[in-house]
């Protein structure tokens, strides 16, 4: 199952996902980099469970 397959079936974790990426966007508005690793741990944390 992909990242994406399992964020359209679990409610709860897209919002988690969508809560995380405003409060990464807010905080790192001029470093893309740290953006995106960041959300990365996010990412890994929930591809491990699947």
């Amino acid at each position: 199952m992909s990242f994406r397959d399992y964020l359209r079936i679990n409610e709860k974790q897209r919002r988690e996902c969508e809560n995380l990426k405003l409060q990464l966007a807010n905080s790192n508005k001029n470093d893309k980099h740290k953006y995106a690793e960041e959300k990365t741990e996010f990412v890994k944390s929930i591809l491990e469970g699947i």
